[in-house]
């Protein structure tokens, strides 16, 4: 935690003008890490390429919210949506600005923008078992489990808690 943070982060929907914001985070976030994996994974493209990382924030089925701290972008989530439903995906926050309450302000920013639509589908979410922060900040913002998965075998396995969201109400 940030001894001097100010809890007056704004959040909006991130556009194609924020790449380099979206970028720089994504590097930040992974500190250490090899950004070409990061691009790989993220944009599916040329970590260098400034378009790559513009496509990735306007995929027709995906919106992008970002948290801004004054000017930096300090967290990202997402909404995907499929069929008639949608899923709450991706919530990350800088590491040093962690255990602020942060990922409650990213939670509410994407219910206000379903509500801004007057999106009427079922809310979904998958989180890793183990990140057991993440699944108590979904319960605190309305979502319950309902099941679980598990991705691949033996020590390669990943399990999943199934979430939906009870109402979009804030």
């Amino acid at each position: 935690m940030i001894a001097d943070f100010d809890p007056n982060c704004t959040t909006r929907q991130l556009n194609e003008n924020d790449w380099s914001h979206y970028k720089d985070f994504c590097a930040r976030l992974l500190e250490g890490q090899n950004l070409e994996d990061l691009a790989a994974f993220v944009c599916r493209k040329n970590p260098d390429d400034p378009q790559s990382w513009r496509d990735r924030l306007t995929k027709k089925d995906i919106i992008s919210f970002g948290l801004f701290h004054k000017d930096n972008l300090i967290g990202h989530a997402c909404i995907v949506f499929s069929d008639q439903n949608a899923e709450f995906t991706g919530i990350a926050i800088e590491p040093s600005y962690r255990k602020n309450g942060l990922a409650d302000t990213l939670h509410h920013a994407r219910k206000r923008y379903l509500q801004s639509i007057n999106f009427k589908g079922e809310v979904f979410a998958q989180i890793l078992e183990e990140n057991t922060r993440s699944i108590e900040a979904a319960s605190r913002n309305g979502f319950e489990a309902y099941g679980s998965r598990i991705d691949g075998e033996g020590n390669d396995a990943t399990k999943y808690h199934l979430l939906r969201l009870r109402t979009l109400n804030l």
